[in-house]
């Protein structure tokens, strides 16, 4: 069995659990956004990445598409397919993202 934490206090979000800098074949983070509108920028990876909804809700803008994520919905990225987050509702939204395989440098950002 292994345990992963994040024993930072105060960490701003996304808050990294576990990944490929403590041995995990997974990485999994939480999310948490407060500010209404876009805050963060469009990118893709060769990976799946999963959103799963906890609280509030949170628009990502995925191939010219809006897809809202909300408690108890899972949101799937296909490796390749550009997302972004654009919005998150007047009280925020708090999720948990997974991303299959964990190595660095495996972000794209797209202009």
């Amino acid at each position: 069995m292994k345990v992963y934490g994040n024993a930072a206090e105060n960490v701003d979000f996304p808050a990294w659990i576990c990944g490929h800098w403590n041995g995990s074949p997974l990485e999994i983070g939480m999310g948490l956004r407060t500010e209404v509108g876009e805050s963060e920028v469009r990118h893709h990876h060769p990976f799946c990445e999963y959103f799963i909804g906890l609280e509030g809700t949170a628009e990502f803008e995925v191939e010219g598409s809006v897809v809202v994520l909300r408690p108890g919905l899972v949101v799937m990225f296909e490796p390749g397919e550009r997302h972004q987050l654009t919005a998150v509702d007047e009280a925020g939204a708090r999720w948990i993202v997974i991303k299959e395989r964990s190595k660095p440098g495996t972000k794209y950002i797209l202009e």
